[in-house]
């Protein structure tokens, strides 16, 4: 026999409902209706009821296992998704909200599943409508926040962070469609006229040492607010036509240009000044093994150093002249 546990709270019906199917606030405050497969649910009714009666909901927030009405056959330890009516399927859409813990035959089963934890923080509304976010104030600076730390203990050899993505691509179309994926993805919308005060940015990185801390990088060891790799191992193709980079900047520019859109900006530091533009080469010797970079042969006093670039279909070199300081 299936267990529940308790953490109910009592609704009027907006119209008449089934036992054990997803419901969703409606308009009208202490109302709620049917959720269907593109809506976000609340809680799951404990018994039918006519429209306007009152009906008891299990919150989606409480622990335990619930029952929930299959829209189809499916089987036990299925991902469950959203269906119309309140009730879930196995069919893929939006966001998994159960996995089933017993099987379903056919469309109306009512059975066990466990909820899968909400990991998101408020809901993105393209349109410039507030209120669906999770809202922001001094003493509220994040919607949502993740710390890690070493625990007391000094780490070990491999890769830490507070947060990891992934993002899997492992189904083949040739078809040309544009697809965009990302392991991690950040965006500012900005809907009002502003004067920056500040940094705006969809994603923003940070590398802080504290005051008194010495850090002594050997070779090929780097300390960075953002660091981009590339993995193309033995075996794997960069076609004719493909590009594969540390950084790639797009956009779309098609509003007026009274400032300056730049690929790059450079900002003045807070204090004191960058003493490169930029480090080519892994280490901090003159080795530059694996870069584009060139001697031009010649007589000693004109000879130059070059760095290889390519626009659209053509390759340039960079000259470069020693630096007097």
């Amino acid at each position: 026999m299936s267990q529940l546990n308790e953490g109910i709270k009592t609704f009027t019906a907006g119209e008449d409902l089934l036992e054990r199917c997803r419901v969703k606030q409606s308009s009208t405050a202490g109302q709620v209706e049917y959720a269907d497969s593109d809506d976000q649910y609340i809680g799951i009714t404990e018994y039918g009821v006519s429209s306007g009666e009152r009906v008891a909901v299990r919150m989606r927030t409480q622990s335990g296992t619930v029952k929930v009405t299959a829209a189809g056959a499916f089987s036990i330890g299925d991902e469950l998704w959203p269906a119309d009516d309140g009730q879930v399927d196995d069919s893929l859409n939006g966001d998994a909200e159960f996995i089933a813990l017993e099987a379903a035959t056919a469309a109306d089963d009512i059975v066990e599943a466990v909820v899968v934890p909400k990991a998101w923080a408020g809901e993105w509304n393209d349109s410039g409508v507030v209120g669906h976010g999770v809202a922001l104030s001094s003493t509220r600076q994040f919607a949502q926040t993740v710390a890690g730390d070493d625990g007391g203990t000094a780490l070990t050899a491999g890769w830490y962070g507070a947060t990891l993505s992934h993002m899997l691509i492992d189904t083949t179309f040739t078809d040309g469609r544009n697809v965009s994926a990302f392991g991690a993805c950040g965006e500012l919308h900005l809907g009002v006229n502003i004067t920056p005060g500040g940094n705006q940015a969809g994603m923003y990185a940070y590398a802080e040492i504290e005051t008194g801390i010495t850090l002594t990088n050997p070779n090929n060891i780097s300390f960075s607010a953002l660091l981009a790799g590339i993995d193309v191992p033995s075996g794997a193709v960069i076609g004719t036509g493909g590009i594969v980079s540390g950084i790639c900047v797009g956009g779309n520019l098609g509003g007026t240009h009274t400032g300056k859109a730049v690929v790059l900006q450079i900002t003045n530091p807070g204090a004191g000044a960058f003493d490169y533009f930029m480090q080519v080469g892994r280490t901090v010797t003159a080795d530059t093994t694996g870069c584009v970079e060139t001697t031009f042969a010649g007589n000693a006093a004109n000879q130059v150093r070059a760095l290889k670039v390519r626009v659209c279909a053509t390759d340039y070199w960079i000259p470069l002249q020693n630096a007097t300081s």
